[in-house]
């Protein structure tokens, strides 16, 4: 079990980061926690959860997939925009270096989001970095 911070890049966002926990109790684990994208013109925050499953554990080093829901909303300046609702997959590798940290590497995909403006099919794609504190 450990708490985590991340950075990510992908597409539409350019730069994301989060702050979550994750607990691993052999084959299966859990993570939730915050996060935060500045976009061009608004900056997107939300709160996530996921399941993830570890095929072979083993605490130096292991790999990982899990499913996930991610709920947020669009800030504006001097003003709130819509919220969201997305579902999302992953895979990782999680291993320990050398220093007794836990770090992880993460691709995630989500293929689109329920809006309180309606569905929107345009899927995200984040590639991320992750360090234990």
């Amino acid at each position: 079990n450990y708490s985590y911070w991340s950075i990510g890049a992908g597409f539409p966002s350019f730069f994301s980061t989060k702050i979550g926990y994750r607990e691993q109790k052999g084959h299966k684990g859990f993570e939730y926690g915050v996060g935060i994208t500045p976009l061009i013109y608004i900056t997107e925050g939300h709160v996530f959860a996921s399941r993830l499953f570890y095929p072979k554990p083993n605490l130096e080093s292991q790999n990982y997939w899990g499913i996930g829901l991610r709920a947020g909303g669009f800030l504006q300046v001097r003003k709130v925009g819509f919220g969201y609702i997305a579902p999302g997959v992953m895979i990782g590798k999680e291993y320990l270096s050398n220093r007794s940290t836990r770090k992880f590497v993460q691709f995630a995909v989500t293929p689109g989001a329920l809006t309180t403006e309606g569905p929107i099919y345009i899927p995200s794609v984040t590639f991320a970095w992750g360090y234990s504190f």
